[in-house]
């Protein structure tokens, strides 16, 4: 499984993405991404903690014994590489193919780019599964702004906003993915959304920009995206 660096999705969805690691008999090696160093032994141990205090949940979602699970627990030990490109991987090397809050900051045409060179890098059975956090990230910090906040700014002005690579937002909006990943012709077989009561109420407020004026209220207000696909094969 390929991993790159959330939120409460609805329950069934997750139930799909575990099915399918179970179908696959679980992944028998875990490769981390990241575009710099951010995994040490400190974060793998709070990992660890954290699978162990979720030890029943766990057993009962995977149908494991708590000896397989100590035992998967114990050798866990992910193989982590910083910044590599889809050609460092031979074809048909993973099952899955999983980021989290992590395509909110990567601009679509290097989303397409990246997806066409993971695609065969999927066995035939595997998935891409996509946890996207669609809110204004600025808003983490500063809770005087609303999540949708970053929703008015021209494209310009966002630009200049978050000229610090580490700010850029795409801004894509839930529906926006998924006309992306049609294009790119992927099956999704499982698909949720949260819709923030909060943002919702926020949009009627807000001066949108003319960018997002063709799109309806639970779009916008969509502040988590889940999408569980398989590439088209011949």
């Amino acid at each position: 499984m390929l991993a790159t660096e959330c939120h409460s999705f609805n329950l069934s969805i997750i139930k799909i993405a575990i099915y399918e690691w179970t179908q696959l008999d679980v992944a028998n090696q875990l490769t981390l991404t990241d575009q710099e160093i951010l995994l040490d032994e400190q974060t793998i141990a709070a990992t660890k903690r954290l699978l162990s205090d979720h030890r029943e949940q766990l057993l009962s979602r995977l149908k494991i014994s708590n000896l397989v699970f100590d035992d998967r627990l114990g050798n866990f030990a992910p193989n982590y590489l910083i910044n590599p490109a889809p050609s460092d991987f031979a074809e048909n090397s993973f099952d899955v193919v999983y980021s989290r809050a992590v395509l909110e900051h990567v601009p679509p045409d290097i989303i397409m780019a990246l997806s066409r060179g993971y695609e065969h890098k999927l066995k035939r059975s595997g998935v891409f599964i996509h946890l996207i956090d669609n809110s204004d990230h600025f808003e983490h910090q500063d809770k005087s702004i609303n999540r949708v906040n970053f929703l008015k700014y021209s494209k310009r002005q966002w630009w200049w906003a978050t000229i610090n690579p580490q700010n850029y937002q795409n801004r894509l909006r839930h529906s926006q993915y998924r006309a992306l990943f049609n294009r790119l012709g992927y099956q999704v077989i499982g698909e949720d959304r949260f819709v923030c009561p909060k943002a919702l109420a926020s949009v009627p407020l807000l001066k949108m920009h003319d960018d997002f004026s063709g799109l309806c209220a639970d779009d916008l207000a969509t502040m988590e995206s889940l999408f569980v696909m398989r590439p088209q094969r011949n």
